[in-house]
């Protein structure tokens, strides 16, 4: 009798296949029919053996899964009663008024006392209420986790906590500590809500827009480095910048010195690497206030110098027209010339030897004109207009419209000794008339 093969046929029939077992064993010689059969009769075999043992598989891992199921629900049960025990200790600890004993030993604080917390600012400063909350909560958690042997109980911690508030922040959580310390329903369980009740009423609900606001702000301008940031990465805290984000803000708000001293850095930190860029800043910041700290090697005779030879605006000057020439800049002088403007107050419509205020301040400080001055020990105002040649400054200059180009801020004397001698008003006055 032939085997029926219906493993074999059951797993071609899955796959789809049309033919059977015995079509294929019809179509072989009769040579192989007999080592065909056996063969698919041993492939029988197996599937039949592999078959069982699944099938005993998956009775052991129902049975497995039911008691897995059996613990993970007496687990829950356990749990759910050490919850609820450390609630009720927690009241009990709450409501409980701690009797001191006669020989109790409590330890030292190590950690000073927070400043109270109030919450007074109002209108344009009540922002100052949550900068000064936020410092106060990071002081309260330090005190009592450094401290937290000092107040033994939940209910000290949670009395010690009420008692760093005042003012209005003492008055906004009055009801929870009247109903904790009265042992009511709708007291708090711990400390820590007490602080998270504050912290409804006085930080911002959305700390990312705030930090933005504040982000936005925020520039390093004139304060080292490590001051600003410091600033910047408290800011970031409260951010989901990725790292590119967080290099892109940090390189666009550092002060224009910093960014000018990475210029001729070649190699530079990837965007994408916030921790390189901070180190390579950090350590920039520090060469450059090394330098800062540097003389430069000139500085002394500079400063020798300066202090033995008057600075030529400081020097007396009797004539207002004078003090003129020597505010004037070449580039001043040449464009008020081209548009026919006064060299004394800028004005049009008259020149400097007919300026009203020239003359009004000649007046007041009872000086006239000099023809000529020769520089002398009783004459400083010829004196600092020699000086004044002694540094190139040539009044006689080409202003014509071909020599502009080529005439800088300074034209030099050919020779040191050779000097220009001084205009006179009337050279002054042909200078400003109108060319033809």
């Amino acid at each position: 009798m032939a085997q029926a093969f219906n493993l074999i046929n059951t797993t071609l029939q899955g796959a789809k296949v049309s033919w059977t077992v015995q079509d294929i064993i019809k179509q072989v010689t009769a040579e192989i029919r007999l080592e065909a059969e056996q063969g698919f009769a041993a492939l029988e075999t197996a599937l039949h053996n592999l078959t069982t043992s699944n099938e005993d598989y998956d009775t052991k891992n129902t049975s497995l899964q039911a008691v897995k199921d059996q613990l993970q629900a007496q687990n829950d049960a356990l749990n759910t009663q050490v919850a609820n025990l450390n609630a009720h200790i927690t009241t009990l600890s709450l409501q409980r008024t701690p009797q001191a004993m006669p020989n109790q030993h409590l330890p030292k604080a190590r950690f000073k006392d927070p400043d109270s917390f109030a919450g007074d600012h109002k209108g344009n400063e009540s922002y100052k209420n949550q900068e000064e909350f936020r410092v106060w909560k990071k002081d309260i958690t330090l005190k009592l986790e450094m401290d937290g042997d000092v107040y033994p109980t939940e209910r000290d911690k949670f009395i010690y906590v009420a008692g760093c508030t005042t003012g209005s922040a003492r008055k906004n959580i009055d009801p929870w500590v009247t109903s904790t310390l009265e042992g009511k329903p709708n007291g708090v369980a711990s400390w820590k809500d007490l602080v998270s009740i504050l912290e409804r009423i006085y930080d911002v609900a959305d700390r990312s827009t705030a930090a933005e606001r504040e982000m936005a702000k925020l520039e390093q301008k004139n304060q080292p480095f490590m001051a600003f940031f410091t600033q910047f990465n408290a800011l970031l805290n409260d951010l989901e910048w990725n790292d590119e984000a967080k290099v892109a803000a940090l390189r666009s708000k550092i002060s224009y010195e910093m960014s000018s001293a990475l210029i001729p850095i070649v190699n530079l930190p990837p965007k994408k690497n916030y921790s390189e860029w901070v180190t390579l800043l950090c350590r920039l910041a520090e060469n450059l206030e090394a330098h800062s700290q540097r003389k430069h090697p000139k500085s002394t005779a500079a400063t020798t110098r300066q202090t033995q030879e008057p600075q030529l605006q400081q020097l007396p000057s009797p004539d207002p027209m004078i003090l003129d020439a020597m505010k004037l800049t070449p580039q001043e002088r040449i464009r008020r010339i081209q548009h026919r403007l006064c060299l004394y107050c800028g004005k049009a419509g008259h020149v400097k030897l007919t300026c009203p205020e020239a003359a009004a301040a000649r007046a007041k400080r009872g000086h006239t004109w000099q023809r000529n001055p020769q520089p002398s020990q009783n004459n400083p105002t010829a004196r600092t207009d020699h000086r004044l040649r002694a540094l190139g400054w040539n009044d006689t200059a080409s202003v014509s419209s071909e020599s502009l180009a080529a005439t800088p801020a300074f034209t030099p004397l050919s020779t040191p000794r050779s000097i220009t001698p001084m205009p006179t008003p009337a050279d002054e006055q042909l200078k400003e008339q109108p060319t033809a």
